[in-house]
């Protein structure tokens, strides 16, 4: 079988000959023929030659699941806008917003509840610690 750098070169001269895009499946199937693999070096070459189409930058996925190459498209064609994306997130992270605002609010009251726990507590304990202080004074003292 060829090496990937042959494959993918192969198929590069193959797309640049056909003038136009491919589906993944004309352009491996036609590569494949033309390289003359076998039926089990096609099942183990097709993932390694879809990763390195994928990285090549020469290669171009265009919306219609096609591959061209990049050279033949303009940037418009290929360029996709991902502040699109990010406003899609936007807006659904809104409906989370609300459900981090009722979170918000939840620990609010359970920290509320422990703050006045840890009132309580510390106003049992400086109750104890005068209660202490004042067995101290009853207690003789011997100086040295």
């Amino acid at each position: 079988m060829e090496n990937k750098k042959s494959m993918i070169n192969a198929a590069y001269e193959l797309l640049r000959k056909s003038e136009k895009a491919m589906s993944f499946a004309d352009l491996y199937n036609s590569l494949c023929c033309e390289l003359n693999l076998s039926e089990d070096e096609k099942k183990r070459a097709i993932s390694r030659f879809y990763t390195d189409i994928s990285l090549d930058g020469r290669f171009v996925a265009l919306k219609d699941k096609s591959w061209d190459l990049k050279e033949r498209k303009k940037y418009e064609e290929i360029h996709q806008d991902t502040s699109d994306i990010y406003n899609d997130e936007d807006d659904s992270s809104s409906d989370d917003d609300e459900d981090d605002d009722d979170e918000e609010e939840s620990l609010e009251v359970k920290s509320k509840k422990s703050n006045e726990d840890s009132d309580e507590q510390k106003s049992k304990f400086d109750d104890s610690t005068d209660e202490e202080s004042e067995d101290d004074e009853k207690k003789p003292s011997y100086d040295m």
